[in-house]
């Protein structure tokens, strides 16, 4: 479970917990019990937290964390290649299911028939993934974490306020100018807000399980609005597709992600509009005093 049991020493369960996301991550490529797809989804949702964690605690030992993070992030991209066309098909069933029709089922039915593209096998990328986050669990050792509960309450509190910061700067920006790629930053944003709550939730239940939720809520609706723009650019490249076809659907999904954004803006601006400053003294109080 990623949450930080308090009432044992706090350094000790934090290494704990982030050894048991990268094993599992691990785990799930070597044995894959429910096909590729989902092995690779699970560790690549294990990475995100492992990473969620280490931008809570990055003051603590900067270079560390910063090491150790950018091995999780080039693991988990060069497994995003095999999540690609599933992302896709996932996206073109769900807008089959938005805007039932001929053209939407034709379009689900064309991603499900297209081949694989891909630059290696994908046992050979899982296989070095596997690898490498075996790497990754040695560096985890090497991280320099305070064991008093006030010096590492301290770090856990500048590490949610910069989340907060970071996440009110994206927000900013979606506000003014609606690029895609600060949605995709506010997203990362509102996914280390939900995983960060959720490692923390024991400490303060009423007040981190209403933010997990929204967070959560938020990154799913980003998400979903993300896969229908990569949805549209790959509508518009497909051959032999009725453009009437095309039209309508490109039509729907922009009309889709318009409403996905306004939404997830809303909810956003209720997590992110204000200073974090005070969330993270209570965090940091809660913290000393579990």
């Amino acid at each position: 479970m990623f949450r930080i049991n308090w009432s044992d020493p706090p350094r000790s369960d934090i290494l704990r917990i982030a050894e048991e996301k990268i094993s599992g991550a691990q785990d799930a490529l070597r044995r894959q019990p429910d096909g590729l797809d989902a092995a690779v989804h699970s560790s690549r949702k294990a990475i995100k937290h492992c990473r969620s964690l280490l931008r809570l605690i990055r003051s603590a030992d900067a270079e560390g964390a910063k090491h150790l993070n950018t091995l999780l992030r080039a693991i988990s991209t060069e497994l995003s290649s095999l999540r690609d066309q599933a992302a896709l098909q996932e996206a073109a069933a769900h807008l089959a299911a938005v805007i039932p029709g001929p053209a939407a089922d034709r379009l689900a039915e064309s991603f499900k028939a297209r081949p694989t593209n891909l630059s290696a096998d994908p046992s050979d990328i899982t296989a070095l993934a596997a690898v490498r986050l075996s790497d990754a669990s040695r560096t985890l050792g090497d991280l320099d974490l305070p064991d008093g509960r006030g010096k590492l309450s301290l770090h856990m509190a500048r590490g949610w306020r910069r989340t907060g910061k970071r996440a009110a700067t994206a927000l900013e920006r979606c506000m003014a100018e609606s690029r895609e790629e600060d949605f995709h930053d506010l997203r990362k944003r509102g996914q280390d807000r939900w995983m960060q709550a959720s490692l923390l939730r024991k400490i303060w239940p009423s007040g981190l399980i209403a933010i997990q939720a929204s967070a959560k809520q938020m990154v799913d609706m980003l998400g979903q609005a993300r896969d229908f723009g990569r949805l549209q650019a790959e509508v518009a490249q497909l051959p032999d597709f009725d453009d009437r076809d095309r039209i309508t659907l490109t039509a729907a999904m922009e009309s889709e992600r318009m409403r996905l954004h306004r939404e997830a803006l809303t909810l956003a601006h209720d997590l992110f509009h204000h200073d974090s400053k005070k969330e993270a003294d209570i965090i940091r109080l809660l913290i000393r005093n579990a």
